[in-house]
């Protein structure tokens, strides 16, 4: 309640302005999308308003949707954790604003997190502390408004809410091919349930993005489970990336 309050403070306003300010400064400077920072950086903008992410875990899912229109990659745009729903919207902002309209689909618990495994080590367990239904819990209906909020069609925008491995293999045939996957589960077993259900159907050229490879030990172990012969790409401490080969 009091972190809902504080986001509708203007210190709070002023940060958002803050690290929009920033951006701008940063991708002028780097060269990278020069002709688009307006709109980069002001659908940014609109992402952060209710979790803080680093500008460059946007420029990736910018990266990866201009990748999948410059080389005409059929499927829908998944992310499997979507908390706030603040890098999915920057993801339906972003194929907007390139034409590039999928359909979208988006998985949390909407509970919390799970409770790590054996295979996620030490620092799984210490992260997670004593109530694994605290960190990363999320509303339904307010991730749904604040998706539906970007502008993006409604009938393309499908949020189920359940633990992964109740939903995930309900929805795997209405999904389809899969342009982009986004993984952002933390722990072995959340990571590992997405890849034998969705990893298949990610299309060749497809793109792959997991959040947490850089942070959590459970995270890369299953990623090098069932992508091994993939090439790893790095995009930020914790982000890494590869393109379906």
């Amino acid at each position: 309640m009091i972190k809902n309050y504080l986001k509708k403070t203007i210190i709070y306003k002023a940060l958002v302005w803050y690290r929009v300010l920033r951006a701008k400064f940063i991708l002028k400077h780097i060269s990278v999308f020069s002709k688009e920072i307006k709109g980069i950086t002001s659908d940014y903008g609109y992402s952060i308003q209710e979790e803080y992410r680093t500008l460059m875990q946007v420029i990736n899912i910018e990266y990866c949707i201009k990748h999948i229109k410059e080389n005409s990659i059929t499927g829908s745009f998944v992310e499997t954790g979507t908390w706030t729903g603040g890098a999915s919207s920057y993801a339906l902002l972003s194929m907007m604003r390139n034409g590039v309209v999928r359909t979208y689909w988006g998985f949390d618990s909407f509970e919390g997190m799970p409770n790590p495994t054996s295979e996620d080590g030490d620092h799984g367990k210490s992260w997670i502390g004593n109530d694994n239904t605290i960190v990363n819990n999320a509303d339904r209906e307010e991730c749904y408004q604040f998706l539906l909020n970007t502008g993006y069609k409604k009938d393309k925008i499908n949020l189920i809410k359940g633990w992964f491995q109740d939903t995930i293999s309900v929805h795997k045939e209405s999904i389809g091919d899969i342009a982009i996957l986004r993984l952002d589960g933390d722990f072995y077993e959340s990571t590992k349930v997405v890849m034998e259900f969705l990893y298949p159907q990610v299309v060749k050229g497809g793109v792959v993005i997991i959040d947490d490879y850089g942070h959590f030990e459970g995270c890369r172990k299953a990623i090098k489970e069932y992508a091994s012969d993939q090439t790893i790409l790095y995009s930020d401490d914790g982000v890494r990336y590869f393109i379906k080969q």
